[in-house]
């Protein structure tokens, strides 16, 4: 899911192709289920387009939901083993084999035939394979006033290396390897304030965003999920991990961290609220599981309520996310609109999409 201008923007196996609704109201602005039906969170070029990658293929949309073409970029060695960002009119996205690429959809492009072909660029290539696995995580993009940051790791529960690319030139600015830092997330680092925050499934950490150094970073009892990611909200960042309570290493699956130390705030654990990224407002944290959402103090994290009629995806990127005074989850086929509020048990619903 991505909102722009008040549109949401979800494109999913579940609904088999591409859709796009008023966040107001929950309607349906326009949907396309004649072409692929994506394996990314869709982006937005500045020339108007919006695009979303599935394989070694990304699939271009006008703005009012009119098709425009197909680019396709290679074989399967290109698929796409990130998620990707638009910049300009450019995509930035890692691949399998090549490593992080970037093409430009109006200049690097090219007409064969009937197929639209694309060469894309090389930023950063594939580090070693030291397991041999074919397994590389490559933590999705973040591109802020020029630069590009980014982080990788070829093997499970070892060091990940962390590094900031200046687009303009395409050069290595700086290159950084955590410690317990594992670059091993489906979620990018988020920049704030000259800082990246990064939230790993085995610890935390904040890295100055010029330099590349580590100024914080913690180990696995303050690690986030793969997919969730965080919350900004007030000098803090709500974010949920990968566990729960009979975790002795990491007993708590919902924190709260202090943006200038890295520390705890507070942490609590509960069932099944561990793959969903919390919203705040006005004091509120709303944090989804499985079978319910749960309402807690920002301040403390105590529980104030509950609605067991929302349910959240786990393992999902970007399965909630805020719009004005309301919350939007997916679930499953569904998506859900409620107003954040104390009103629970239904009562806050305003609508929802199957």
């Amino acid at each position: 899911m991505a909102e722009k201008n008040g549109i949401v923007y979800f494109v999913g196996s579940q609904i088999n192709g591409f859709r796009a609704i008023d966040a107001a109201t929950g309607s349906i602005v326009w949907e396309d289920t004649s072409h692929g039906c994506g394996a990314t969170m869709p982006v937005f070029f500045k020339n108007g387009k919006i695009g979303y990658l599935e394989t070694s293929t990304l699939f271009l949309f006008n703005s009012d939901g009119s098709f425009d073409k197909i680019v396709t970029f290679g074989g399967p060695d290109f698929c796409g083993a990130s998620q990707l960002v638009a910049f300009g009119n450019s995509v930035y996205f890692a691949t399998k084999d090549h490593g992080f690429v970037t093409f430009n959809i109006d200049t690097d492009i090219t007409l064969n035939g009937t197929e639209w072909k694309a060469i894309p660029t090389q930023l950063y290539a594939n580090p070693p394979d030291l397991d041999g696995d074919g397994r590389i995580c490559w933590l999705p993009p973040a591109i802020q006033d020029g630069i590009l940051y980014s982080g990788v790791n070829p093997v499970w529960a070892h060091p990940g290396t962390f590094f900031a690319i200046k687009l303009a030139d395409r050069t290595v600015l700086w290159e950084t390897v955590g410690k317990n830092l594992e670059a091993w997330s489906f979620w990018p680092l988020t920049y704030l304030d000259g800082k990246l925050y990064v939230l790993d499934p085995f610890g935390f950490g904040i890295i100055d965003a010029t330099t590349g150094a580590l100024l914080v970073e913690h180990n696995v009892y303050y690690a986030g999920g793969m997919s969730a990611g965080g919350y900004f909200y007030k000098n803090r960042v709500y974010y949920t991990g990968a566990s729960e309570a009979s975790n002795e290493d990491n007993p708590n699956n919902v924190k709260c961290v202090d943006l200038a130390t890295g520390n705890a705030v507070w942490m609590q654990s509960f069932p099944y609220s561990h793959g969903s990224n919390p919203v705040c407002y006005e004091g509120i944290t709303y944090v989804l599981a499985q079978e319910c959402m749960r309402i807690l103090d920002a301040e403390t994290g105590a529980l104030l309520a509950y609605d067991t009629t929302v349910h959240g995806d786990i393992w999902q990127e970007c399965n909630v996310l805020a719009y004005k005074d309301t919350l939007i989850v997916k679930n499953g086929d569904d998506l859900i609109c409620v107003k954040m509020d104390f009103r629970t048990d239904g009562k806050g619903k305003l609508w929802q999409v199957k």
